[in-house]
């Protein structure tokens, strides 16, 4: 079974405000003050104080408006779960939890602001 690396580096997040979430047919795209981009065409979740509160997934969208919880939020940590998802944790107990699909290539891509840093695929 494939893994996300523990060793992913964050930098192009932290402390930065996620400015944008932009809904596709398939895929969610979330645009972040520093110039990075994550692009993800999986299952994401959002929690506030450990309880879900918005789902999505490529067939059915935003179970709820409450993602809405994440524009202008700031980064404050994130860290790799177990191997299969991402976390993101935002000022004020919000967080961003993005799960790769490891039955499709590349369900998860990162950009950073570096032109020279290479593209994360997940």
């Amino acid at each position: 079974m494939r893994k996300i690396p523990e060793h992913l580096d964050f930098n192009f997040c932290l402390g930065s405000h996620l400015e944008r979430v932009s809904i596709g047919r398939h895929d969610l795209q979330f645009a972040f003050e520093s110039g990075a981009t994550i692009s993800l065409d999986s299952e994401a979740c959002v929690l506030r104080d450990s309880v879900v509160v918005s789902e999505w997934n490529d067939e059915g969208g935003w179970s709820s408006l409450e993602f809405r919880l994440l524009l202008n939020a700031r980064v404050e940590s994130a860290r790799v779960v177990d191997g299969i998802a991402l976390e993101f944790q935002f000022i004020g107990g919000i967080v961003l939890q993005l799960h790769p699909n490891f039955g499709r290539a590349e369900s998860v891509e990162i950009r950073t602001a570096d032109p020279e840093a290479p593209t994360i695929l997940l």
